[in-house]
């Protein structure tokens, strides 16, 4: 297909979402016009797009979900069989089911999602002191959303770009890889000796304790049961 525009909507209260979804709708462009609709601070007025039209979703992350207000701007906007770029930005922790949730909203108001992507941007709790993604998206992330939109502008090229699932998009662990096998190393903690060897009986930490109980003030009902029985 050949667009007649490709059409940006974006929930960016911190400009970076609006940074990534810019680079790549420029990137996607085959020269075809690029404009855009900043939905940050009002709802989008009731907007209908065609078949001919590519439309790029875009939100930032927040716990792992779009942010609510960000489906109320977009509330009035209606696709008729209209392609759809699903792109969320997270703090590099986890985008969590954002980019499902906002690919499903496409799908129920009319689009067709034909590329999904999760791009890091600096965390909202960041700070001097606690840096989070500092400084992202950063030079590199920029080249990656603008090869995302390149690999956009080659699938448009077919008559019926396929649509894509975005619940195969997956977060990169959170810890490097080196500092998995650590995990094993650790020592267990110590247990008791005995000769059972019942995995519950093996675990009890407080038997080594015991004698410091007769030294406690309640240990005088402890002798007279004894002696009753």
């Amino acid at each position: 297909m050949q667009p007649s525009e490709i059409r940006t909507l974006f929930f960016s209260p911190t400009g970076t979402t609006r940074r990534v979804a810019d680079a790549i709708a420029q990137a996607a462009a085959d020269g075809c016009p690029v404009s855009a609709t900043d939905l940050t601070h009002a709802k989008a007025p009731a907007l209908t797009f065609g078949p001919d039209t590519v439309a790029l979703l875009a939100a930032p992350v927040y716990g792992g979900h779009i942010p609510l207000l960000a489906f109320e701007r977009l509330a009035e906007v209606r696709g008729n069989g209209t392609p759809a770029i699903i792109a969320v930005v997270y703090g590099n922790r986890d985008f969590g089911k954002a980019a499902v949730e906002l690919a499903e909203f496409a799908r129920r108001h009319g689009f067709r999602p034909i590329a999904a992507a999760a791009f890091v941007g600096e965390h909202s709790y960041s700070s001097p002191a606690a840096p989070i993604a500092a400084g992202r998206p950063d030079a590199d992330d920029m080249a990656v959303a603008t090869a995302f939109g390149a690999n956009i502008r080659a699938k448009l090229r077919a008559e019926q770009p396929a649509t894509v699932d975005a619940a195969r998009l997956k977060t990169p662990p959170a810890l490097p890889a080196a500092i998995y096998p650590l995990r094993a190393g650790l020592s267990a903690p110590a247990t008791q000796k005995s000769g059972c060897t019942h995995p519950r009986r093996r675990r009890r930490t407080l038997h080594p304790v015991r004698p410091l109980r007769s030294a406690l003030p309640d240990t005088s009902h402890r002798a007279r049961r004894r002696t009753a029985h």
